[in-house]
């Protein structure tokens, strides 16, 4: 009974243990699955987390009966199907993304990865990045490059650092950050791409590195600013793993 009322919820969108228990009061369909029981939704959630693999297999032979096809990754089936039952059909074997949802958290769908990404992403850079320049007020520092007049000059001054100094004295406050924004915003970047692409993330961790070494070779900050705000974005990312 309990199988056939959580594989029918799956099908008709009905997941909640709580929404299964009220459709058994409501639903026509619901009751005739349940033969007129009302079990309630602590005994559905219970038999759910207790019996999942055996749910699975349920899964795999209700959809092979209704024999319905979807482009849906099924690699949980060879953890909980009997090796005579993994010949049926790629297509048999899924019965629509809310079935493989129920019964494996590891199926999620990509658009749903690529949202709580993004969710990951944004809030480890912000938090890091807004962090900084709320203390701003507190730790107001004057650039090297202005207290000392050392500013390393190349052989060829590039247009683009001429330009850069023509925007800093005109519209910069001349002031520096502590802990460096940029730092931190980097730092924070490169450790939440790693965490989901480990390969490019290694190349940001680099990037990050790069930019740290070049503003205070260029004098933009000092050296404490720029490990400051490497910790900054180290911290911003625990912080948001553990808000999550």
């Amino acid at each position: 009974m309990m199988v056939r009322v959580l594989i029918y919820g799956y099908c008709r969108e009905v997941a909640s243990s709580r929404r299964i228990e009220r459709a058994t009061y409501e639903d026509v369909a619901f009751r005739y699955l349940v033969a007129d029981q009302h079990p309630d939704h602590d005994t559905i959630a219970a038999f759910r987390q207790e019996q999942l693999a055996p749910l699975g297999v349920a899964a795999i032979l209700y959809a092979s009966q209704r024999s319905v096809a979807h482009e849906v990754p099924c690699n949980w089936v060879d953890d909980v199907a009997p090796p005579s039952w993994r010949h049926l059909p790629a297509g048999c074997r899924c019965h629509g993304r809310s079935v493989i949802q129920a019964f494996c958290g590891n199926c999620e769908p990509a658009a749903a990865k690529g949202h709580r990404a993004l969710d990951d992403f944004w809030a480890t850079v912000l938090l890091a990045t807004l962090f900084c320049y709320a203390v701003y007020p507190f730790f107001p520092l004057t650039p090297p490059r202005m207290l000392f007049g050392d500013v390393p000059v190349p052989h060829v001054d590039p247009l683009l650092r001429r330009l850069n100094f023509w925007l800093l004295d005109h519209y910069s406050v001349n002031a520096c950050i502590f802990p460096s924004g940029h730092v931190a915003a980097v730092t924070a970047v490169a450790l939440a791409v790693r965490k989901h692409a480990p390969r490019l993330g290694a190349m940001f961790m680099i990037l990050a590195a790069s930019v740290a070494l070049a503003i205070v070779y260029g004098r933009y900050h000092y050296a404490s600013d720029a490990i400051a705000g490497a910790l900054v974005g180290v911290a911003a990312y625990n912080v948001s793993k553990l808000c999550k």
